[in-house]
């Protein structure tokens, strides 16, 4: 029973954050498309960079800027998020270009506000 619990709290928090993810009104560009599913999950890594960094702007819009999300919950979200099975890379890919901070030790993410010049 308590492990029903403990899932069902994980199962609401996904739900909350692919609910909050449809909710934002942002027009996903025609260049991204093809690499959603209707849910707007991304379905497959695309290989030009100019795309990747369009899909992590997408993937990082699912992240509240308020909030600090343990490396569990990053991986929790982006397994949500896509279905492809390699929430590491996404995970690294969102640190690495300046979508997500993180704590030196890799414990703790947050979202970070971009600006025009990023």
């Amino acid at each position: 029973m308590a492990g029903d619990r403990r899932f069902g709290h994980t199962t609401r928090r996904l739900e909350r954050a692919s609910t909050r993810a449809k909710e934002t009104h942002i027009e996903i560009p025609a260049a991204l498309r093809p690499f959603l599913d209707d849910e707007r999950r991304v379905i497959q890594w695309p290989a030009r960079r100019k795309i990747q960094l369009l899909a992590l702007a997408h993937l990082a819009e699912r992240f509240d800027p308020a909030r600090e999300y343990s490396e569990r919950e990053v991986n929790e979200i982006l397994q949500a998020a896509h279905t492809f099975d390699d929430w590491a890379l996404l995970r690294r890919a969102l640190f690495d270009f300046g979508f997500l901070d993180r704590e030196s030790d890799g414990s703790r993410y947050r979202r970070r506000e971009r600006t025009r010049s990023d």
